[in-house]
């Protein structure tokens, strides 16, 4: 269906991710999906282990980014507000 489309799903490890990197490849988009610690195997979905605060350079562009990574207060300890912004609102903009 949409053929030569290229997405990034960041967080694709997580709840959400994982499902959005799932129905974008059902829907025929190139998915690229990052993960810090885990994630599902999906088939037609590239898994990129990556820290975004370090290895943006190891990510093929691509038409769409969808931001899903975080840092969650229910995941990992009380992010403090640097870290909190640095992976909630920087890394999109990287």
């Amino acid at each position: 269906m949409y053929n030569n489309k290229y997405a990034l799903i960041t967080g694709a490890g997580g709840y959400v991710g994982q499902y959005l990197a799932r129905d974008l490849a059902n829907f025929g988009y190139e998915v690229t999906a990052t993960y810090k610690d885990k994630h599902s195997f999906l088939e037609n979905v590239r898994w990129v282990r990556c820290d975004l605060k370090r290895e943006l350079d190891i990510l093929p562009t691509v038409d769409y980014v969808i931001h899903s990574a975080t840092v969650h207060p229910l995941v990992r300890p009380t992010p403090n507000v640097v870290d909190f912004l640095d992976f909630n609102v920087n890394a999109t903009h990287r």
